[in-house]
């Protein structure tokens, strides 16, 4: 493990701390989550250069396995403070893939891209938000 994901992980943790925040993510969940994503950026693929809160430390983002993921300094400074429901450079598919990874890091799974269990949870939802039509596959004999 290098020194530059170590001082990575210990700047994150300083940082969240000082605002009172939750800290944990050691430097070998950084150096996993790095590895997850093959050192590239987690919202646009080029080479990651930074840690990135998913959740802002502004808006509560702790530091920890299920919220940092890696960032180019681009996406990092576009993102800002900006919590994911905000973020339009970003395609909504990637910011939900990018959040379905987190949730399962923080149990301990690890797979990026995330799985196709993702796309079939992503159809069911669109079936169950579909609106249904009144009258269909009824008849009324009278």
């Amino acid at each position: 493990m290098t020194s530059s994901l170590v001082k990575q992980a210990a700047r994150a943790q300083a940082a969240v701390r000082r605002r009172g925040l939750f800290a944990s993510l050691s430097a070998s969940e950084w150096a996993a989550t790095i590895e997850d994503f093959d050192g590239k950026c987690a919202y646009c693929d080029r080479p990651y250069w930074t840690l990135d809160h998913f959740i802002p430390m502004v808006a509560g983002g702790p530091s920890w396995v299920g919220n940092c993921v890696p960032s180019c300094q681009t996406c990092n400074n576009s993102k800002g403070r900006l919590t994911p429901r905000y973020v339009f450079f970003v395609p909504k598919k990637r910011i939900e893939q990018i959040r379905y990874y987190l949730e399962r890091r923080q149990h301990g799974f690890r797979s990026w891209p995330p799985p196709v269990e993702l796309a079939i949870h992503e159809e069911l939802e669109a079936l169950s938000t579909t609106p249904q039509k009144k009258g269909l596959g009824s008849s009324r004999d009278g």
